[in-house]
């Protein structure tokens, strides 16, 4: 009987390692996503987005949420492919967008849970789209429509840090628009 409540002991500070472990990744994704939000070239908002998906797919990892993880890894490759054509000159075709919409479908079937399942899944084919688009204000936009849903989703996994995360993202995202968006407009009527 002791040697049980010892394995459960240990169980439970693993447990309590890894919940707090996947709160600071959540907070290094965060500065991430942050920076992001302020770059003016596409280039730069992807090559942070590679790093911020990777840290949060580990944050999910350590909670074991897996549609946000493989969701987030998909994201990833995602992120890099975009990479790799907008360096080329090159927008990737419908296909390479199709192939992506189709890939997060099949990991939200695969990892369901129940219908928060939906949150990443929908969260990421939204960005899928809006990263796929030349204009940087798109992604910008489509990031405030994201934290939103990201933001619902952390509350029902655990990811705590994570819903204060989003909620700066979403800030920092407006930030960009006004910056990048409206107050060129405003040049321009000058």
């Amino acid at each position: 009987m002791s040697r049980d409540l010892n394995k459960d002991g240990k169980e439970k500070i693993m447990n309590d390692i890894f919940f707090i472990l996947a709160q600071i990744l959540a907070v290094v994704a965060f500065g991430l996503d942050t920076l992001a939000m302020q770059f003016k070239k596409k280039s730069g908002i992807l090559i942070m987005g590679i790093i911020s998906n990777m840290t949060y797919a580990l944050e999910y990892v350590f909670l074991g949420v897996w549609t946000g993880a493989i969701s987030l890894l998909i994201g990833m490759i995602r992120n890099i492919t975009y990479f790799i054509f907008d360096k080329k000159g090159l927008k990737p075709n419908i296909i390479v967008l199709m192939i992506f919409i189709f890939l997060l479908v099949g990991a939200g079937i695969y990892t369901w849970e129940n219908t928060t399942s939906l949150l990443p899944m929908i969260a990421l084919i939204i960005w899928s789209v809006a990263s796929w688009q030349d204009n940087t204000k798109y992604m910008r936009v489509a990031e405030i429509i994201i934290c939103i849903m990201w933001i619902v989703y952390d509350l029902f996994v655990g990811a705590y840090a994570g819903c204060l995360t989003e909620f700066i993202i979403m800030t920092s995202a407006t930030i960009g628009i006004v910056r990048h968006d409206v107050k060129k407009k405003e040049g321009e009527k000058e």
